[in-house]
């Protein structure tokens, strides 16, 4: 029995270590996508980050706390500053649901970047795909100034880290509104 167990095993090993997956997930920058079919499948990661961070408890926690519909007692001292209706920067839904925010907006903003300054595919992309990149753009934008007023605008992509991308400044919410806009 122990025979056909470890016969079995290795032939799992060997067949699945024979399968090879080309990978969407982590591209280098210079190889981000080449064609309109990968900036559709870029796009897609920015829907699927926006499904992931709607769908969330925290997501909802944030939005719903500062209204009349939840009464929520916790004992979680995260939900316990949202009943109360307070914030801080520790607190780990706002955390989750700033970076949420942040990484539709970047990746937004790598697409338009590639899809308006990439002369290898400029020719292929069509415009509706940038257009919808800056609409999950401003509804982030629109979003992050309705919870917390002035906040980082940051309209071009990050590719490094310098000191000045590393934490952007406040922008007043009238200019990201007229971003928005």
């Amino acid at each position: 029995m122990k025979k056909i167990i470890l016969l079995i095993s290795f032939a799992v090993l060997v067949f699945t270590s024979c399968l090879t997956e080309k990978s969407y997930t982590k591209y280098p920058q210079d190889q981000y996508f080449n064609d309109a079919e990968e900036a559709m499948l870029f796009m897609l990661g920015a829907h699927s980050k926006v499904r992931s961070l709607v769908t969330s408890y925290e997501y909802m926690f944030l939005n719903m706390f500062t209204t009349d519909d939840v009464d929520y007692a916790a004992n979680s001292p995260a939900y316990k500053e949202f009943a109360g209706l307070t914030y801080s920067e520790d607190n780990s839904l706002v955390k989750y649901v700033w970076a949420g925010y942040y990484a539709v907006i970047e990746q937004c903003n790598i697409l338009i970047d590639k899809l308006e300054n990439d002369v290898n595919i400029a020719e292929t992309y069509t415009p509706q795909m940038c257009a919808e990149a800056r609409f999950l753009r401003a509804w982030a934008y629109f979003n992050l100034v309705q919870l917390w007023g002035d906040v980082p605008l940051v309209t071009i992509p990050v590719y490094s880290l310098t000191n000045d991308n590393v934490q952007p400044s406040r922008t007043a919410k009238e200019r990201i509104y007229s971003q928005i806009i």
